[in-house]
C-alpha cells in the first residue's frame, strides 16, 4: 500500500536526524514531490516543488488548519517550493490522507498542470476543515449529512450513480443540497415529528429565486439502541453501491471529504443508530412561511420552522421526483 510506504519512509527518515541538517528529504516519490522530516522537531513533511510564483500563491492563500502547517521550503539552485508539516500527531491520519491525495493527483501529470492539481486538493480539504477545524463533525452535522445521504440514495435509484452525485451540491456549500434537472431540493433532518420542526440556518435556504422549483424534504431520524443504521454503516453501504463505477466511487469520496467526513474519525460515526421515517415533502411556493428578505445590515439569520401548519404545501413523493428528475 502507498500509505505503508509513506509511513515507512517517514520512519526511516526520522532515524537519520542530524544536527547539521535541518530538513531530511527522501528520494523523489513523484517528479517534484518528496517526503521529509524536520530533524529539529521530528515532524513529518510533504514537500512540493513548484515555481516561485505558484509557491507564493499557495502560501499567500494557505488555509490555517489545525495540526497541519504550510511553509516555504528552502530549495537550492533557485528552485521554488513549499511543504505541509504535521504539527499535531493526532492529525496524522488526515495529514496522510492529504499527502496521498496530492501525490495521487500528481501521478502522470505534466509540470504545467502541477499547480492546479495541488490547488484543487487544498481547496477540497479546506472545505473539510471549514466544517469543523477539529476534523470531526458535530452530532448536528452528522444528522445533516445522514439526511443528505438519504436523498442521494433515493436519487441514485432513479437516475444512477454519476448523475445523482453531480446533483449533490450540499458538500459544495451551494444554495441548496441538490440541483436537479427540474429544480432544487433542500433536505432537513430532525428528531421532531410531533410537531414536525426543522432548523433553517440562513435566509437563502428556502429562497427559490422566483425561477426554479424548490422542494423541502424532511427526514425524521429516530435514535435506536440496536436497529437502523449508523452514519459509518450508511456510508459503507453507499460505497459498495458506487464501487461498481470508479469515477462515481472517487467522486463520492471527494464529496464526503468536502462534507467534513473522513474515516480517521469513523469510530465517532459508528455510535448513534437511526431509524429513518419516510420523508415528508413540501413545495416552497411564494406563500410558504419563510424568511427570505432581510433588511440591509442583518446577517446570520437562523430560525425554527414548525411545519404542522404547512399541510397545504405537502406534496406526494412521486410528484416531487417526477418534477425534479424528468
Amino acid at each position: 500500500m502507498v500509505l505503508d510506504y509513506f509511513r515507512n519512509t517517514w520512519e526511516e527518515l526520522s532515524g537519520l536526524k542530524t544536527d547539521e541538517q535541518h530538513y531530511v528529504l527522501s528520494k523523489i516519490i513523484r517528479e517534484g514531490v518528496h517526503l521529509g522530516i524536520d530533524s529539529y522537531k521530528g515532524s513529518r513533511l510533504l514537500v512540493i516543488e513548484l515555481d516561485h510564483e505558484n509557491s507564493r500563491n499557495i502560501l499567500i492563500t494557505a488555509p490555517a488548519w489545525k495540526g497541519i502547517k504550510f511553509s516555504a521550503f528552502p530549495f537550492q539552485n533557485n528552485r521554488g517550493g513549499f511543504f505541509l508539516e504535521l504539527t499535531i500527531d493526532g492529525f496524522s491520519d488526515i495529514f496522510e490522507a492529504i499527502s496521498l491525495d496530492i501525490v495521487t493527483g500528481l501521478e502522470n501529470s505534466e509540470k504545467s498542470e502541477r499547480y492546479e492539481i495541488v490547488r484543487s486538493v487544498i481547496d477540497k480539504w479546506k472545505m473539510f476543515f471549514d466544517r469543523n477545524n477539529d476534523g470531526r463533525l458535530s452530532l448536528s452535522q452528522q444528522k445533516g449529512l445522514f439526511g443528505e445521504l438519504c436523498g442521494l440514495h433515493t436519487i441514485c435509484d432513479k437516475i444512477g450513480s454519476i448523475d445523482s452525485l453531480k446533483a449533490w451540491e450540499g458538500p459544495l456549500k451551494k444554495l441548496h443540497d441538490f440541483k436537479c434537472k427540474g429544480g432544487n431540493l433542500e433536505i432537513k433532518s430532525t428528531a421532531f415529528n410531533s410537531p414536525l420542526k426543522v432548523r433553517i440556518t440562513n435566509e437563502k435556504q428556502l429562497d427559490s429565486g422566483g425561477r426554479d422549483l424548490l422542494f423541502l424534504a424532511v427526514y425524521v431520524l429516530q435514535e435506536s439502541e440496536n436497529k437502523g443504521k449508523t452514519l459509518k454503516g450508511f456510508i459503507r453501504e453507499l460505497r459498495e453501491r458506487f464501487s461498481e463505477n470508479p469515477i462515481a466511487a472517487q467522486l463520492f469520496e471527494d464529496l464526503l471529504v468536502m462534507s467534513g467526513y473522513h474515516d480517521s474519525n469513523d469510530m465517532h460515526y459508528d455510535i448513534k443508530r437511526y431509524l429513518v421515517m419516510d420523508p415528508v415533502f413540501f413545495e416552497i411556493k411564494e406563500e410558504f412561511p419563510k424568511i427570505t428578505d432581510v433588511p440591509e445590515g442583518i446577517f446570520d439569520v437562523k430560525y425554527t420552522l414548525d411545519l404542522s401548519g404547512c399541510s397545504e404545501f405537502k406534496t406526494a413523493p412521486e410528484m416531487v421526483w417526477n418534477k425534479l428528475l424528468n
